[in-house]
């Protein structure tokens, strides 16, 4: 075991450093300062579970709006076609130095790993949840071990099925938004830049070949 080292994903401080203004993105997208946004950044591929929370979302909720980011054309046709509520917003993948800014405007990040899958389950280290945490997002993630060995409840709110989901999404709106947390997620998201990851793997190979 002294010869093996996990080392988790990270992301890039330096990309969240000069974000303009939470209220001007939010405005430029047409965001309204009432609404609890939810935002999923990354693939469209099936095991990584944005099917089932867009055909679980809930479409007489007028306080909540879910932004998905990401995908091809033709997977973005799939996701829309599961729902129609007015509620759900898809838009086309974007450069990267543009995700904080959309991540920073938004309230919660959301990681909908599905289950059935071993590569999300139990293999994946996810890029968003790490640019999630940085932007100081609490998360509603999927019950999985993988978004388990990094956030825990005081950060997440987790499901498992459509029940619980939609509990996880109204405990969210009513109250597990704050400054408190937001706090502790930036906090928690500076154990795993780039620079971090780096220096895990430098130690674990210096200890093993001297």
């Amino acid at each position: 075991k002294d010869r093996i080292v996990v080392a988790p994903d990270g992301y890039a401080p330096e990309a969240f450093a000069h974000v303009p203004s939470r209220e001007g993105v939010r405005k430029e997208l047409g965001w309204k300062k009432d609404e609890v946004i939810f935002i999923y950044t990354g693939g469209l591929f099936p095991w990584k579970g944005v099917d089932r929370i867009v055909s679980w979302w809930p479409s007489e909720d007028g306080q909540s709006r879910l932004i998905i980011v990401g995908g091809s054309e033709e997977e973005r046709k799939r996701i829309r076609a599961l729902s129609s509520s007015s509620r759900i917003e898809i838009l086309p993948p974007v450069p990267a130095w543009q995700v904080p800014r959309l991540l920073m405007a938004a309230d919660v990040g959301v990681l909908p790993t599905h289950p059935g899958y071993d590569i999300g389950r139990l293999h994946t280290s996810p890029l968003k949840l790490f640019e999630y945490l940085a932007a100081g997002l609490p998360v509603l993630a999927s019950d999985v071990p993988t978004s388990r060995e990094v956030v825990d409840e005081q950060l997440a709110q987790f499901f498992s099925d459509q029940p619980s989901f939609l509990r996880a999404l109204k405990s969210l709106k009513e109250g597990f938004l704050s400054d408190e947390i937001s706090e502790r997620a930036k906090q928690l998201a500076q154990n795993y830049t780039w620079q971090q990851r780096a220096e895990k793997i430098r130690t674990l190979l210096h200890r093993v070949s001297t």
